[in-house]
């Protein structure tokens, strides 16, 4: 019988992992990717020992999307500058300030209540190192916010009372979606938010999770700033990762779980694959999804990560 085939190095697999590398310690010295330093690469790359591992970590490392914090803030922008209003247009909001957004959040007027809250996704027992906040105050200092019109999700009721319509709940990023299904559901939204327009609008969003949202809460309009799909994934059917002509999706699979286990790398069978077994390469600079490999962000005594969660 044949042997099964593996994944292996290319002709110019090394050459390509130099490519890859010094690529990424350009975006780094030039500040594009200003948070990542070239250390803290070569740290990680430090994890795999031979020039095979080391070009299996090189195709994650190009794959791999990375959002400073300057272009976190421009997908806030777009958020509120494009999508939003894109997303009144095909389901009409009661507001027309809802058209001027930036503006209107940002006024300092304490007469006119534009009857809009942002609403980060935090519930109770979550810790204060959620993004949640940290994306408030992205808001606030950036697109210069008024921090009047931000509220915590216990709060819905009494905002409502208050005449407030529209309701934004601001996010990073939704994977599956589970997230934001659970707190919904711990805060019974589609009773609270009867009669109101209520928006989830994450910054980065898979299609799968939002396919699932629009199906078990109806009642919430959703867009995102960023989408990503299945072909994200690393090992993905469709996807052009590992693609190089000898290797493939389904080959670097099979490699990556036997890594794992020759490393003695313990994770989990829930985010052996990040959570909802998306496979994502997807890092913010303040935080990185546990719906990416679990390579990227999961420290363990034999693993340094890339980043932190």
């Amino acid at each position: 019988m044949n042997a099964k085939p593996k994944f292996s190095l290319p002709e110019k697999g090394e050459v390509f992992t130099d490519q890859v590398l010094e690529r990424c310690k350009s975006l780094s010295v030039t500040k594009i990717w200003e948070e990542l330093s070239p250390l803290r690469l070569d740290t990680w790359m430090n994890n795999f020992s031979n020039p095979l591992e080391r070009y299996f970590a090189a195709c994650i490392l190009d794959a791999l999307v990375y959002r400073s914090r300057k272009q976190t803030v421009a997908l806030m922008e777009h958020l509120f500058q494009r999508s939003i209003v894109d997303l009144v247009r095909q389901a009409p909001c009661p507001l027309a300030s809802v058209n001027t957004l930036i503006d209107t959040l940002a006024s300092r007027s304490t007469k006119e209540d534009p009857h809009i809250r942002l609403v980060p996704v935090l519930r109770p027992s979550d810790p204060p190192t959620k993004s949640g906040p940290l994306l408030a105050r992205l808001y606030r200092r950036h697109l210069n916010f008024n921090e009047k019109w931000m509220i915590w999700p216990w709060a819905i009721n009494e905002a409502k009372k208050s005449g407030t319509k529209v309701f934004i709940f601001i996010d990073d990023f939704s994977g599956t979606s589970r997230q934001f299904q659970d707190f919904a559901n711990q805060f019974n939204l589609a009773r609270q938010l009867r009669d109101t327009y209520p928006i989830y609008a994450p910054l980065v969003a898979h299609q799968r999770g939002l396919g699932l949202l629009r199906k078990r809460l109806p009642f919430m309009n959703v867009c995102s700033a960023e989408l990503l799909d299945d072909t994200h994934g690393l090992f993905a059917k469709g996807s052009r990762h590992f693609s190089d002509g000898v290797n493939s999706p389904p080959l670097a699979l099979r490699y990556y779980q036997e890594f794992l286990q020759q490393k003695q790398i313990s994770i989990s069978q829930r985010f052996r694959m990040g959570f909802g077994r998306l496979a994502l390469a997807y890092s913010f600079e303040h935080a990185t999804p546990n719906n990416c490999l679990p390579l990227l962000w999961m420290p363990s005594p034999n693993w340094e990560p890339l980043f932190e969660r």
